[in-house]
């Protein structure tokens, strides 16, 4: 969602520019007597100097310190805020890209190769190679990931980090809330409003029929006072100027305001459904046991497995961090793409066999920091009793 919202920030920005620097932003009611270069002049002077707002029907001009209250100054910058904004949309983004790929994680590389196991029309034994090559490198991250040092996270003890990898991913979602907050409050100081719930102010302002006349937002015509040296003295001269571009940008930040307030009402509802669904043990039990009722078809694992089992595989082979990229490939890719992933997952296991050697866990741990290498304890092949009965 934020790669979206920060591309229509961009394309809207660079709309506005076109519009402001190409053709004409401002136009300005000057006396006749003023030839043409006059007026252009009095036009560029307004629109980089300023204009302020005044009561509509107000029948006097006020001080000067009045004029220098209402000076409208933002109008000019919109689309370099509206790109700035669009830098800021997508730092959570970026922040949890990085996040993921130094702790040596990578759901987003195994989500997309998920979705080309989950697409019609593969051969049934690219199929069957492509998760074999999931599941390993499923098995590689969750090696990696665990390898996370110094983090006082509950889920960290001696064996590694079992969950960096998902609290990263919640941590992040309130970035996404704590970034959304900050750009209503961006707006509301840049735009001059009074409060955070600016949008829904104008849109009531607009459905009662009170319009910028009266609540000087965005006002569609104001007033420029141009300093003219004649006969070796400066005159004031006042002129009237209209701007359209105003129309627009009113819209536009009235429907900036309710996207970024949905879109952080989304990040919550996201947060509390990861949270419900991965942090209860009975969860991640419940959706790993429907997974492997989709897979004991066709991996010879039988129709179900026993709960200790089950569990003993979630511990020590799986772990939180497993279950957090199974359940991602589970709702970009459905539950049968996850549970193609999960059944050579299941089968090395029950064999006593972690599935990684040492050159492939020093090939992932040199791909994520090449100046530092990481030796990890691997399994030793061999039939263990890991806790699984078939039914």
């Amino acid at each position: 969602m934020s790669k979206y919202t920060s591309l229509g920030l961009m394309l809207t920005a660079t709309v506005l520019a076109m519009r402001q620097y190409i053709f004409k932003p401002i136009q300005c009611w000057v006396p006749a007597e003023w030839p043409r270069p006059w007026e252009e002049y009095a036009e560029n002077y307004c629109w980089i100097q300023n204009t302020y707002n005044l009561a509509f029907r107000e029948p006097g001009f006020p001080g000067l310190q009045a004029r220098e209250e209402a000076e409208i100054s933002y109008f000019q910058w919109v689309p370099f805020l509206l790109s700035i904004q669009a830098l800021l949309v997508f730092l959570p983004h970026l922040l949890w890209r990085v996040t993921s790929a130094r702790s040596g994680g990578e759901p987003h590389r195994i989500v997309k190769l998920a979705s080309e196991l989950a697409s019609t029309g593969k051969p049934k034994r690219k199929r069957r190679k492509m998760a074999e090559y999931l599941a390993k490198q499923l098995r590689k991250s969750i090696a990696i990931a665990g390898t996370v040092t110094g983090s006082r996270l509950p889920c960290c003890g001696s064996n590694g980090c079992a969950c960096w990898l998902f609290v990263s991913y919640i941590v992040n979602k309130f970035v996404y809330v704590l970034n959304g907050l900050g750009q209503l409050y961006l707006m509301k100081t840049y735009l001059g409003y009074q409060d955070l719930h600016f949008g829904w102010s104008s849109v009531s302002h607009l459905l009662n029929e009170r319009y910028w006349q009266q609540t000087g937002i965005f006002p569609r015509v104001t007033f420029c006072d141009i300093p003219i040296k004649q006969v070796g003295q400066w005159n004031t001269r006042s002129v009237q100027c209209v701007l359209p571009m105003n129309m627009l940008n009113e819209k536009i930040y009235i429907f900036l305001w309710f996207w970024i307030v949905l879109c952080m009402a989304l990040q919550v509802v996201y947060c509390v459904f990861w949270i419900a669904s991965i942090a209860p043990p009975a969860q991640r039990l419940k959706f790993m046991r429907s997974l492997v009722r989709l897979e004991s078809p066709h991996s010879g694992l039988g129709p179900a497995v026993d709960t200790s089992g089950m569990r003993a595989f979630m511990r020590d082979h799986l772990r939180l961090d497993g279950v957090f990229i199974l359940q991602m490939v589970a709702e970009k890719c459905g539950n049968l793409c996850a549970a193609r992933i999960l059944g050579p997952m299941m089968r090395h296991y029950e064999e006593g066999d972690s599935g990684l050697s040492e050159c492939d866990i020093t090939e992932i741990t040199d791909d994520r920091d090449r100046s530092s290498r990481s030796t990890l304890p691997v399994r030793e092949n061999g039939r263990v009793d890991n806790g699984f009965h078939h039914q």
